[in-house]
């Protein structure tokens, strides 16, 4: 029983993880689109050694950004 509460703990911290990574992206996000922060939904958040990369969504709107190490704010590209 032990044996399998284990992963489940991880897996929830993992996810939990995610999300407060995003949630950090909203405010910057919405600076460089010019959305309001409550309306950018984050979405494939991907970072590494580089940077780190994601996808925003503002109404029927869909940005790619990133955020390299060496800039504080982030690009964000209207994908056509």
């Amino acid at each position: 029983m032990v044996a399998l509460a284990l992963p489940a703990v991880l897996v929830l911290a993992l996810i939990g993880g995610c999300a407060v990574g995003s949630s950090s992206l909203q405010q910057p996000t919405a600076k460089a689109i010019g959305c309001a922060p409550d309306e950018v939904r984050i979405a494939q958040d991907v970072g590494g050694f580089g940077g780190r990369t994601w996808v925003a969504h503002c109404g029927d709107r869909r940005y790619e950004c990133i955020a390299r190490q060496s800039e504080q704010a982030p690009e964000c590209e209207l994908d056509p």
